[in-house]
């Protein structure tokens, strides 16, 4: 099922009937642009003044990508969904080169993923990490290429995704009986 599942996953070439969470990011998106708009005469020349968006949305991505970005976006929230999955958004945290890190967290089914997205030279990159550590290195990463866009890399990534939950389970599954066990015989537990 899995498998089949993410055969067919295909982002959407346009963004129709967004679910209600990517219209929220949508709304967050233009009402920044708006206050950016009405205020970037009076605090052009400010040191207090930020133009980044990553402290609005979870991704700075330019604007030529952002429209890329919610499409992904609701393609994974949507069709997550159909196999009981979810993505949300994670907190806001600074890195160790003092960068805003806020990442995506995947729930598939027996597991869960956070997801970094970044764009470099245009380029965007999706990053898949095991657990919520920041320090840690990617399981798995999509990114652009001449050969495949990011588009089409999602579907299988999920499926390694689901794969890799899938494996931990049955590892739990295995080491739960055999430490049952051990516990049983350990000098002290009578059988």
């Amino acid at each position: 099922m899995i498998e089949e599942f993410c055969e067919t996953f295909t982002v959407e070439k346009q963004l129709r009937n967004p679910s209600i969470w990517v219209q929220q990011l949508e709304e967050r998106i233009s009402e920044w642009e708006k206050q950016e708009k009405e205020s970037k005469d009076s605090y052009r020349y400010s040191y207090w003044h930020d133009n980044s968006r990553e402290y609005v949305v979870p991704f700075n991505v330019s604007k030529a990508n952002e429209r890329r970005v919610l499409r992904i976006l609701d393609t994974l929230d949507k069709r997550l969904y159909e196999i009981e999955g979810a993505i949300r958004e994670g907190e806001k945290r600074i890195d160790s080169r003092n960068n805003l890190d806020w990442r995506f967290y995947i729930y598939v089914p027996l597991g869960e993923f956070s997801m970094l997205i970044k764009e470099k030279q245009k380029e965007l990159t999706f990053s898949f990490f095991q657990d919520r550590s920041s320090t840690n290195t990617p399981l798995l990463v999509c990114s652009d290429s001449k050969r495949k866009p990011v588009e089409e890399q999602i579907g299988e990534a999920l499926y390694k995704l689901c794969v890799t939950t899938g494996r931990a389970a049955n590892t739990r599954e295995l080491e739960e009986p055999i430490e049952k066990e051990e516990q049983r015989w350990k000098p002290g537990n009578a059988p």
